[in-house]
């Protein structure tokens, strides 16, 4: 485990990370914190194909749409999911309106999100090919991704506490230890 690490990669950093301005790793280091990146993932699955615009570090999405919650490049996607994948684009709207990591979407509900629908999931097979000369081609089109600035050091995050019946918690700085009684 690195000691230092970034809030996140561009084009897929929450909303919820910034902090008056300003990215904060403690906002991204909890339960379900992926879940807003894989949202953004699951929509690149099912949206990339040849001549798809890139942003940030090769994703479709703009991380100053994301902070924003607002922007042309999420309008567009949602209406493309909404044309193709309807419950997707709710799935997708429910993450870019969330108000904490819980209330994004879980995995389960992205692997069933036809939802009862006379839908079948695209198969790798249906999904359009991507050559690797695609892939140049979109790369050379980036724009620089905005900074994100390192997190603390691992050593500065709290250390997560287990509770096992039967045992009692013993303060042992750095980390917490869990003693049987």
């Amino acid at each position: 485990m690195p000691q230092v690490t970034t809030c996140g990669t561009a084009g897929y950093t929450s909303h919820l990370a910034w902090n008056n301005g300003n990215l904060d790793a403690h906002r991204t280091w909890c339960e379900y914190a992926d879940r807003y990146a894989m949202a953004l993932i699951c929509v690149e699955i099912l949206l990339v194909g040849p001549g798809t615009g890139a942003t940030g570090e090769g994703g479709i999405f703009d991380q100053d749409e994301m902070r924003s919650q607002s922007g042309r490049g999420i309008d567009s996607t949602l209406a493309e999911l909404r044309a193709r994948y309807p419950r997707a684009a709710d799935l997708l709207e429910a993450t870019i309106h969330s108000r904490r990591f819980s209330d994004c979407p879980s995995p389960q509900d992205w692997s069933g999100f036809a939802g009862g629908q006379s839908f079948t999931p695209p198969t790798l097979d249906d999904l359009p090919r991507i050559c690797p000369n695609d892939f140049a081609d979109i790369l050379k089109r980036l724009r620089p991704a905005a900074p994100l600035w390192p997190a603390p050091s691992l050593r500065e995050m709290p250390a997560p506490v287990i509770r096992i019946p039967g045992s009692q918690v013993v303060e042992d700085a750095p980390a917490r230890l869990l003693i049987r009684g």
